[in-house]
This record gives C-alpha cells, sequence and structure tokens, in this order.
C-alpha cells in the first residue's frame, strides 16, 4: 500500500550510481556515489599483470543514465576464472501536471527510452568451445512511475517500463548470443496513468552486469568483452498527454522537483523522410544519426555502410524497412 505521507517523503530529487568491479581471487573495487545532484562520472580500472583487467564507468543526470564495463583476459596461459563487473545508473524526481478544470482527475501520458550503446563479445579458444564455461553479459533499463491511488494491473503500486538485453553463452552451449531489446533508438512506448495536480514521482535507471564463470574447469581461452552503455540512457519525453477520456489536454501548468522538464526529450527525435525523385526513393535525415535497414518491421536492422542524407533506393532493389539509430 502507498500511502500520502510516504510519497511525500520520496518527492525530491535524489540520484545514486556506481560500481563494483572484481578480478582475481584478490581485487574487488565498490564505489557509490548519492545526493541530490551528482559529483561527477565515477571511472575505475583494476588490472593484474599477466591475466586480465576490468573496468567500468557510471554517471548520472536527471534524464540521463550512463553505465558502461569492459573485461579483458588476454593469457591463454593464465586464463580468466571468475570475474564480474557491475554499473549501476539511478534518478529519482517528482512532477506534476495542473489544470484547474481537471484537477482531482485521472489522465495518462505516453514515455520511452532512447537506449544508446553498444556490445562487443569475442570468446576464443576453450572459454567459447568448453561446456564449462558461462559468460553473460546484461543490461536493463527502468521507468518506475507512483501516483497516489493509482495501481497498475496486478495491483501495485508502481507503473513500469522494462527494456532489457542480454549477451549469453550458457554452461554446456558452445554459441554467444544476443537477445532482447534493440540499442540505439527508442523502446517501445508505454502508457502511465496519473492524478492531475498531485505529484508524479519516477525513479529512472541503467544497469549493467557482466559475469564470467569458468571455475569449474579453469579451461584455457581468451576474452574481450565492452559492453558499453555509457552514450546514455535518455529520457525519451513525454507524449500524448491526455484526460481520463483520452482527450489531449493542451494547457496544463508543469513543474518539478529538479526543474527537470521531462516533457521533452533529453535526446533529438530523429526524423526520417521519404520522398519520389524520379524512379527512386530518396531518404533524408538530420545528422548525428545512422541509417539502417531491414527485410521485416520487427527483424533484426543492420546498418547501411557509408549511408549519407539524402540516400537513394532503386526501383530494383528489393523492399526494405528503414530507422535511423544514435551515431556511436
Amino acid at each position: 500500500m502507498c500511502c500520502t505521507s510516504c510519497l511525500a517523503a520520496w518527492a525530491q530529487h535524489h540520484v545514486e550510481y556506481g560500481l563494483n568491479l572484481s578480478l582475481g581471487p584478490t581485487i574487488y573495487y565498490e564505489h557509490y556515489e548519492q545526493g541530490e545532484q551528482p559529483v561527477g562520472a565515477i571511472v575505475h580500472q583494476e588490472t593484474i599483470d599477466g591475466y586480465g583487467q576490468i573496468s567500468g564507468q557510471a554517471n548520472v543526470g536527471f534524464g540521463v543514465n550512463k553505465a558502461r564495463i569492459e573485461l579483458s583476459g588476454t593469457n591463454l596461459l593464465n586464463p580468466l576464472i571468475f570475474e564480474e563487473g557491475f554499473a549501476s545508473s539511478r534518478y529519482w524526481d517528482s512532477f506534476k501536471f495542473s489544470d484547474p478544470a481537471v484537477n482531482g482527475t485521472h489522465g495518462f501520458f505516453d514515455a520511452t527510452l532512447f537506449v544508446a550503446g553498444s556490445g562487443a563479445v569475442t570468446l576464443r579458444d576453450q572459454f567459447l568451445s568448453s561446456p564449462d564455461t558461462e559468460f553473460d553479459a546484461f543490461w536493463h533499463a527502468v521507468i518506475n512511475v507512483s501516483v497516489d491511488g493509482i495501481y497498475d494491473i496486478n495491483g501495485s503500486p508502481v507503473q513500469s517500463a522494462y527494456y532489457a538485453g542480454e549477451w549469453n553463452k550458457e554452461f554446456g552451449a558452445n554459441t554467444l548470443d544476443y537477445f532482447g531489446d534493440p540499442l540505439n533508438t527508442y523502446q517501445q512506448v508505454v502508457t502511465f496513468e496519473f492524478i492531475y495536480g498531485q505529484p508524479i514521482l519516477i525513479d529512472t535507471f541503467l544497469q549493467v552486469d557482466l559475469v564470467f564463470d569458468n571455475q569449474n574447469a579453469a579451461v584455457p581461452g581468451t576474452l574481450d568483452a565492452v559492453i558499453d552503455l555509457g552514450n546514455s540512457s535518455y529520457w525519451g519525453g513525454i507524449q500524448r498527454l491526455r484526460d481520463a477520456q483520452g482527450r489531449a489536454v493542451t494547457n496544463a501548468a508543469y513543474s518539478s522537483s529538479s526543474g527537470v522538464d521531462y516533457r521533452a526529450s533529453a535526446i533529438v527525435r530523429p526524423i526520417l523522410q521519404a520522398s519520389r525523385l524520379g524512379d527512386e526513393l530518396q531518404l533524408t535525415w538530420t545528422g548525428g544519426f545512422k541509417l539502417q535497414s531491414s527485410s521485416i518491421p520487427q527483424g533484426n536492422f543492420t546498418t547501411i555502410p557509408n549511408a549519407t542524407s539524402p540516400y537513394l533506393t532503386g526501383p530494383g532493389e528489393p523492399q526494405l524497412f528503414y530507422r535511423l539509430v544514435l551515431a556511436q
């Protein structure tokens, strides 16, 4: 049960971010910062000569989360045994929409995140082929929204949007696969319910967790892994503010505890425009984004090498679907 006094206590803006890194049998690093404002990026690296290296980065700002973990083991004769890195970035804030015509009534808005980043993992020799090794690199980004008197379909006082992806090689497997949500694009839009005139509490976080386990057999091999969401998970802005009947609300006053305007996206939304140029299709877009294509709308999009705006496609080419992703 969520009470008004609890929500009032949580209403102030707040951040928490940090790292946990372990390498070899003796090295463990942990550092976190928390407070009303961030105090700068946390960046750390640990190295054991002739064994391996692990590093991490965590930073936060209202509307922006950053997390990165990198692990390498390059000595085939002194292989990694069990290593882990964890980076977390989280902020809490509150905002409010007020309009005398609808205050005290329910409303809805849509929101999402733009998750920018990349993952590159190379397992060599028995690190990949052995059934006795496991590698898992996992990221997730979450929006939590709480409003006094509002519950989700499961009766929880927290409404959530959850996005995640994972590079995984399980015990018994000899392949490394990625599955989950795409990077460098806006994630699926989620609708949140609130009450006009009441605080809307948000808790948004990004976390990266990387684990390599070679304890069972200590097989020889090398590893290079970079899970880089240091380019940020960006708040995607508030869209389609509306009343209980779904009608657009355009005159509501807005305020937030931190002063951040969550109505706006923390990153410029890309606009991909298509037009006919003779028998060809011309695609144009603004700078800072790469053009990707796929044969199906929900398929695996790949970056088109050297594609620049304007980009032309001929009538004899197969049907493709296009999107823009943030350039790295």
